[in-house]
């Protein structure tokens, strides 16, 4: 799946998925707290570090 995003509504479609994902976590019982600098985390292994290449620079899971 490729997702285009208009490059003026790039912050607020990311804060449309923050949110989004923090409601599931919610939702499922589940608990992955965000950062202080509101980046999410890997839902692997909990890394908040930038990806590299779309994939989790620690555990390797392709994310983007």
């Amino acid at each position: 799946m490729e997702l285009l995003v208009q490059e003026h509504k790039i912050e607020a479609y990311a804060e449309l998925m923050r949110r989004d994902w923090v409601e599931t976590l919610e939702r499922e019982g589940a608990s992955a707290p965000l950062p202080e600098d509101g980046d999410l985390r890997c839902p692997a292994c909990g890394s908040a570090k930038p990806l590299v290449d779309g994939a989790c620079p620690d555990c390797g899971l392709q994310l983007d």
